[in-house]
């Protein structure tokens, strides 16, 4: 995948983050910056760090994204004694590292996230505290007309096998370079979706977004708002024309010199 190649002239700045998971992380920060120039939040990642302290207070961090500075991280935290519940936003390895309140932190090696970081905010929400658990949305597609109107059972059973190979990459700190499985477009706006996979939820897509603004990038859409013709109220179609030829960074590349999504060779 793009951006795979991080800090080429510096040793790492942490102990806390292994190499191989600060290089992802950082990827992550990059295409979230992407999303961020298109006009976006940034990019619902899975989580793939998790600090905690084996101290007197319950103190996690659930970590999606690394700045180029190779300091600061973005994610889910809760220091316990300090905030009445978690919050996410930026914070610092080096502040961790000098130990947090005297307590030592610690990475979990066996941490593999189950949901992307929504669904650890939402659950952390009701709980009052970050867990292992997350929180899944009800499965919006059930309801027949929804999905089949967007994606074949064929598609379907693709996204979902591309979102278990994603899976397993994550574990590497890697990320698979999945080719599109099916195109979605909104006639008249001219916005289009090039998407590799789908969540468990059976809701959260993933792929190459591109809403018509000039600035297409890799992001999370919603299958169900998709399929009720987004906020627009324009209808999204599949296009059954759509022949995928190159895996989804050769798309990327290419809608990012033409401002939109296009063909490749």
């Amino acid at each position: 995948m793009e951006h795979a190649t991080v800090f080429p002239d510096r040793k790492s700045r942490t102990s806390l983050i292994p190499d191989d998971a600060q290089a992802a992380l950082l990827r992550q920060h990059r295409l979230s910056a992407d999303v961020r120039r298109a006009g976006g939040s940034g990019v619902d990642w899975y989580p793939l760090v998790k600090l905690f302290s084996d101290g007197k207070y319950r103190i996690v961090f659930l970590i999606t994204e690394m700045a180029e500075d190779g300091d600061t991280v973005f994610g889910l935290y809760n220091f316990g004694f300090s905030l009445p519940a978690p919050a996410t936003g930026p914070f610092s390895l080096a502040v961790l590292e000098a130990g947090w309140d005297g307590q030592t932190i610690f990475r979990d090696a066996g941490f593999h996230a189950g949901g992307r970081l929504s669904a650890y905010v939402g659950y952390a929400s009701l709980v009052g505290r970050v867990e292992d658990d997350c929180w899944h949305r009800p499965n919006l597609l059930q309801r027949g007309s929804d999905r089949g109107s967007l994606f074949t059972e064929e598609q379907l059973y693709t996204l979902r096998k591309n979102s278990s190979r994603q899976a397993e990459a994550r574990w590497k700190f890697d990320m698979a370079d999945l080719v599109p499985v099916v195109k979605l477009v909104e006639r008249k706006p001219g916005a289009a979706w090039l998407i590799t996979e789908i969540d468990a939820d059976s809701d959260t897509l993933f792929g190459l977004c591109d809403s018509g603004n000039g600035i297409p990038a890799l992001d999370t859409v919603s299958a169900f708002v998709l399929s009720r013709g987004r906020d627009s109220g324009f209808l999204v179609e599949r296009d059954d024309s759509f022949i995928a030829r190159a895996p989804l960074s050769a798309y990327a590349r290419a809608a990012r010199k033409a401002g939109r999504i296009v063909e490749v060779s």
